[in-house]
């Protein structure tokens, strides 16, 4: 009877510790939270540092191409206006409607888009530039087009036109495609 006791203690004292074990590598890796202490969300976006981030942003991707040897002056002032039309479009926006689609869209072609494929033609070699450079430029006024028609729907307030052109813009550059 004895080792039957035993056994089972033995057999209690192995599953708490299976179960002091598990918890442990449950909760391994989790920072300790007190229960005491509300929980607070990160503080939204201040929208001066999203404004200066993407300004500067434009302004990096402008000394990209002003120091890019052997790009031309046409190229130069193509990528110029795409990032004007940007620096006086995307502002409003952020200013009027921050919470549009629209808005969002705009800053993702300033942030990662124009970036992008300004950044991937520029790596190329200069007899691979030369070959690209007509769907380079059909690609850039293609962007500024877009970009006018959003300056023209912010100017003029066409609130209803917001969701058709971020629809359009999304699904464009969406893989990337510029």
């Amino acid at each position: 009877m004895g080792t039957v006791i035993g056994s089972f203690i033995g057999g209690l004292l192995a599953i708490g510790a299976a179960v002091l074990i598990f918890k442990k590598l449950k909760t391994k890796g989790k920072p300790d939270v007190d229960p005491s202490e509300p929980v607070t969300e990160p503080p939204p976006p201040d929208p001066e540092a999203e404004m200066k981030a993407l300004m500067g942003r434009l302004v990096q991707l402008n000394l990209r191409i002003r120091t890019t040897f052997g790009l031309t002056s046409e190229i130069i002032r193509m990528v110029e206006d795409v990032i004007d039309l940007l620096k006086n479009t995307v502002p409003q926006m952020i200013d009027r409607h921050p919470s549009e689609t629209l808005t969002y869209e705009l800053k993702r072609i300033c942030k990662d888009h124009l970036p992008q494929v300004v950044s991937e033609f520029t790596d190329l070699s200069a007899e691979s530039r030369q070959r690209h450079t007509p769907s380079f430029m059909a690609s850039l006024s293609d962007v500024r087009d877009q970009i006018q028609r959003a300056n023209e729907i912010v100017e003029h307030n066409e609130v209803a036109e917001f969701k058709v052109m971020a629809s359009f813009l999304k699904t464009k550059y969406a893989s990337g495609n510029m």
